[in-house]
C-alpha cells in the first residue's frame, strides 16, 4: 500500500477506529481553548476595571486558570496518549508491510546498495512514520486554534498572527540554511573523517601489529592521524562559529517578532480599533499566539522535510517482487533444464551477457560450464536460479517456464557458491545451514561431518560444534572450503550447483572434491562452473563458453578429438600449468 497525508490518516482510522475518532474530538476541544482563555482574561480585566464584587472576580479568575492551565494540560496529556497509541500502531503496520514486501523482491534488488539503504533507513528510522502521522494532527489543531482567534477577535487577532507569521517565515528559511549548513559540513568532511578513522583503527588493529611493527612505520601512520585530527578540529571551530551566527540572527528574529506586535497592539489602541480590556488581553495573547504560530510552521516544516520518508516508503513498495506462480511442484522430481535462445543484459549495461545460449541439461547428468572469466558462465547460473530473467528466450525447467516453480526449484536445489556465506553462528549452523530443519537429525550431521573431513576442525576449536564464528573465526580458506561442501551436502536435493567452488583448494585437492561431489550426487542432476578443467574428464557434458555464447557442447572425449577445438586448446593450457 502507497502512502501520502490523506493514507496515513484513512490508516488511523482502519487501525484504531475510535481512538482517531477521540483524537479528532480533543484535536477541536484543544483548538478552541486559546480563544476561550483570551476571552476569560478579557472578561477579568474588564471586571477588575470595572471594580465589581470580589466573588465574581474570583469566578472569572477559577474559570481563567482552568482554562490557562487545567484543561489545556488534561486534554493534551490525554490526546498525547491516544494519539501515541494510534501512531505506534499504524508505524507497526507500515513496518510490516515493508518486511513483507522485503521477502518478495528479486535479489537484484538486495545487491542494490541504493535499495539496500532505503530499506534499512525504513526500517531503522526512529518512528519516521509515526512521527509524520503525530505532527500532522499537530499541526492541524495549531491551525484550527489560530483560526478560530482570528475569527474571535477580528481585524486586531487577525495582524498579530500576520506579523507573527512573516517573521516567523523568516526564521524558518534561517532554520533551514543552518540544517543545510550542517548537513553540506557533514558531507563535506565525511571522507575525511572516514580516512582519519582508518589511520587511527590501522595502528590499534591486532592484525596490522605484525606489518607495523616489522616496517617501524607506526610513527608516520600517527604524525598522518594527527595531522588530520588537527586539521578536523579548526575545521570544526570555524564551522561552529558559523553556525553561532545563524544561531543569534535567528534569536533577534524571534525577539523582534514579539516586539513588533506588541508595537501593532498599542498603535490599534491609540487609534481606537481596541478598548484597553483588550489591549491588555492582547498583550498577553501576543506570547499565546507567537507559540501557535511557531508550532504550526515548525510542525508543517517536519511534514515537508520528512516526506522524503513517505517516497522512499512508497519507492521501495513499488519494487518488483520476484514472480512465482507457484503451480509446478518439483519435490522428488528429476530435474532437467532447458535454455532456449537466451538474451541477457546486465541493467545499464549495453553488452549482452548472453547471446543466443541454448543448450539442455538431462534428469541426472553431470554437466560442467567451463570458460574464462566474464564468458557468461555465472549470468547463466543466476538465470537459473531466477536470480535474473532473460531479456528474450526461455529457461526451462522440466518443460516448464522456471517462474512457474522457482519456490519448488529452490527448494529442491543445492548451491554451493564460490563466495560462500562465513554466518555469524555456530560451527553446528554453518553447516546446517542449507537445512534448518534437519537441525535435528544427528545421524545425517555425523554423516556430513565424515563425508566433509571436518573431524578435526571440530577438535581444533575450543566449544566443537557449539563455538560462536564471528569474524571468519580462525579456520583457514581450505577448512572453510570444507565446511561449505558440509552445508552443501546437507541439504537433500534434486539440482546441485557448485558454482566455481574450488577456489580455495589446490589442484591436488581439487579433483578429489569433485569425485566426491559426483558420487555422492550420483541419481541427481548436476551443473558445476569452473575455469579449471579437471572436473570435465568425469562429468557427462561440457558446455564451452566466451563472450556470453555456447561455442561448444560436448563430452570430454569428443572435445579433446574436435580438430581446432576451443576447448581442447585451453585443456592443453592449463595441462601444461598442472604439470
Amino acid at each position: 500500500m502507497k502512502i501520502n497525508l490523506k493514507t496515513l490518516i484513512q490508516l488511523s482510522f482502519k487501525t484504531k477506529p475510535l481512538q482517531s475518532i477521540l483524537v479528532l474530538i480533543l484535536i477541536l476541544g484543544i483548538s478552541v481553548i486559546p480563544s476561550v482563555e483570551i476571552t476569560f482574561l478579557n472578561q477579568l480585566v474588564t471586571l477588575i476595571n470595572q471594580s465589581v464584587a470580589y466573588s465574581e472576580i474570583i469566578i472569572i479568575l477559577l474559570l481563567y486558570i482552568f482554562f490557562f492551565y487545567v484543561l489545556p494540560q488534561t486534554l493534551g496529556t490525554l490526546q498525547h496518549i491516544i494519539k501515541m497509541s494510534t501512531s505506534f500502531y499504524i508505524d507497526i503496520k507500515l513496518k510490516s508491510a515493508i518486511l513483507e514486501k522485503a521477502g518478495a523482491l528479486c535479489i537484484k534488488d538486495f545487491e542494490h546498495g541504493d535499495r539496500l539503504n532505503v530499506f534499512n533507513r525504513i526500517l531503522n528510522s526512529d518512528h519516521d512514520l509515526q512521527s509524520i502521522y503525530e505532527n500532522l494532527i499537530s499541526a492541524v489543531s495549531s491551525v484550527i486554534s489560530l483560526l478560530i482567534i482570528c475569527l474571535n477577535f477580528g481585524l486586531p487577532a487577525v495582524l498579530v498572527v500576520a506579523v507573527n507569521m512573516v517573521i516567523s517565515l523568516a526564521i524558518e528559511k534561517k532554520k533551514k540554511q543552518l540544517i543545510h549548513l550542517k548537513y553540506d559540513y557533514s558531507r563535506q568532511k565525511e571522507e575525511e573523517n572516514r580516512y582519519n578513522d582508518i589511520l587511527k583503527r590501522s595502528l590499534f588493529e591486532r592484525k596490522n601489529v605484525s606489518e607495523l611493527f616489522f616496517y617501524n612505520n607506526k610513527n608516520y601512520i600517527y604524525k598522518k592521524w594527527d595531522k588530520g585530527f588537527d586539521k578536523l578540529n579548526q575545521d570544526n571551530i570555524k564551522h561552529s562559529y558559523q553556525n553561532a551566527k545563524k544561531t543569534n540572527v535567528i534569536n533577534i528574529l524571534k525577539e523582534s517578532r514579539i516586539l513588533l506586535s506588541l508595537i501593532l497592539v498599542l498603535i490599534l489602541f491609540i487609534n481606537l480599533y481596541m478598548t484597553a480590556e483588550l489591549t491588555i488581553s492582547f498583550l498577553y495573547a501576543i506570547i499565546t499566539i507567537a507559540v501557535l504560530v511557531d508550532s504550526s510552521l515548525g510542525y508543517i516544516s517536519f511534514i515537508i522535510s520528512n516526506k522524503v520518508k513517505i517516497d522512499e516508503y512508497n519507492f521501495f513498495i513499488d519494487l518488483e517482487v520476484e514472480r512465482d506462480l507457484k503451480s509446478y511442484d518439483l519435490s522428488g522430481v528429476p530435474i532437467k533444464i532447458e535454455f532456449k535462445n537466451v538474451y541477457y543484459k546486465y541493467p545499464k549495461s549495453d553488452e549482452y551477457a548472453l547471446k543466443d545460449v541454448s543448450f539442455k541439461v538431462e534428469a541426472q547428468e553431470k554437466v560442467v560450464l567451463v570458460g574464462n572469466n566474464g564468458s557468461g558462465k555465472s549470468t547463466i547460473i543466476r538465470l537459473l536460479l531466477g536470480y535474473d530473467r532473460p531479456e528474450s528466450g526461455h529457461v526451462l525447467i522440466n518443460g516448464k517456464e522456471i517462474e512457474s516453480c522457482l519456490a519448488s526449484l529452490r527448494k529442491n536445489t543445492t548451491v554451493m557458491f564460490q563466495d560462500y556465506y562465513k554466518y555469524e553462528l555456530t560451527l553446528m549452523d554453518n553447516i546446517i545451514a542449507s537445512n534448518f530443519d534437519a537441525g535435528n537429525n544427528s545421524e545425517l550431521i555425523n554423516n556430513t561431518i565424515k563425508w566433509s573431513e571436518i573431524v578435526n576442525v571440530i577438535k581444533n576449536v575450543p566449544n566443537g560444534l557449539n563455538t560462536d564464528i564471528i569474524n571468519g573465526g580462525i579456520f583457514s580458506g581450505g577448512e572453510w572450503q570444507k565446511i561449505a561442501m558440509a552445508r552443501a551436502k546437507f541439504k537433500k536435493s534434486s539440482l546441485i550447483i557448485l558454482d566455481e567452488p574450488n577456489a580455495a583448494i589446490d589442484a591436488n585437492y581439487e579433483l578429489k572434491m569433485y569425485n566426491k561431489f559426483i558420487s555422492l550426487f550420483e541419481n541427481v542432476t548436476v551443473v558445476v562452473v569452473s575455469h579449471r578443467l579437471p572436473i570435465c574428464q568425469i562429468c557427462d557434458k561440457i558446455i564451452f563458453m566466451d563472450n556470453g555464447e555456447a561455442i561448444e557442447t560436448g563430452s570430454h572425449s569428443d572435445l579433446i578429438n574436435k580438430e581446432d577445438g576451443r576447448y581442447k586448446k585451453l585443456y592443453a593450457l592449463q595441462a601444461e600449468l598442472y604439470k
